[in-house]
């Protein structure tokens, strides 16, 4: 069971660390005009945190999966509105790249899931 804790621990550490970096590159986004170079690295690191999620969800308590679930739900229907808007725009790095997304960031679910490092 320790080995388990280890795992677990060791996943919300990746888990806070990739968010903690999303976070900072929304925040330069939001202060750079929403240019879409931004957007485009993070659509590159939700990649990443949802195969983290994916790769690990089954070290998570029972009480903490629907957690789980709400933050792929929002980067899985951000991403595809993401794909979509791009093609649509076709934007240049520079440009001002914005969309709608009715599934906001689900903040108290992050930090259920942050609080099990342990």
């Amino acid at each position: 069971m320790a080995k388990n804790g280890q795992f677990l621990s060791n996943f919300i550490s990746q888990l806070d660390f990739l968010l903690g970096y999303a976070e900072k590159i929304y925040l330069v986004y939001i202060g750079a005009s929403k240019q879409f170079l931004y957007t485009q690295i993070l659509f590159n690191v939700n990649k990443d945190v949802v195969a983290l999620v994916n790769l690990n969800s089954h070290l998570l308590p029972e009480n903490r999966k629907e957690d789980a679930m709400r933050l792929l739900f929002h980067l899985d229907v951000w991403s595809v509105l993401w794909k979509s808007e791009v093609e649509k725009q076709s934007p240049q790095l520079n440009d001002c790249f914005t969309f709608a997304n009715e599934i906001t960031f689900p903040n108290e679910s992050v930090k259920r899931l942050l609080k099990l490092r342990g």
